[in-house]
């Protein structure tokens, strides 16, 4: 599995590169299978260089704002950390494979265009992302460390970016 931020070529299967820990390209879809992405060596791939807020996370990061600097209690952000959970398991079972299949349709009609290559890509930096923000999570909950948890929120904006960023790219092809 090739690298995108180094170039190290990783074992088959791996969730992150073995030189530099960055996260390599893979996405889950609704069968459970991984599903790997074809990366060119020299190709740059689309980063979000905005913020796609939305109202779930932000209630998410008020919410750990909150836990963090006003002392409250936990059950508001495990709350709204299920909601998160709950958008993201829906958009992966019923709106990502719809999004697939459509985008498999489309490409027949012009196979090298650029954007083929882009929206897998960020979606699946932004499933990758996002899942890895709750595992982060996880790993808050069992620990309590408030530095865990910033790295969790980090993560899933991160991801929340680059699905929005998809989704703006799917927005501007769509209109004339």
């Amino acid at each position: 599995m090739l690298c995108l931020r180094c170039g190290h070529d990783s074992p088959p299967f791996s969730n992150c590169c073995a030189r530099c820990n960055a996260l390599l390209p893979r996405m889950e879809l609704r069968d459970g299978a991984s599903h790997t992405l074809d990366v060119e060596d020299g190709r740059e791939y689309v980063v979000p260089q905005r913020s796609f807020p939305t109202r779930y996370l932000h209630d998410l990061t008020c919410r750990a704002y909150e836990y963090i600097h006003l002392e409250a209690p936990g059950e508001p952000l495990l709350e709204a950390l299920d909601v998160v959970r709950s958008a993201l398991e829906q958009f992966k079972t019923r709106d990502l494979p719809k999004m697939l299949e459509r985008m498999r349709e489309e490409k027949s009609k012009s196979p090298h265009e650029d954007y083929w290559t882009q929206m897998p890509y960020l979606l699946n930096q932004g499933v990758q992302l996002m899942q890895q923000g709750f595992d982060k999570m996880e790993s808050f909950v069992a620990s309590g460390d408030v530095e865990t948890l910033k790295v969790a929120i980090a993560q899933m904006q991160e991801g929340n970016d680059n699905l929005g960023q998809a989704r703006e790219l799917a927005l501007q092809r769509r209109s004339p």
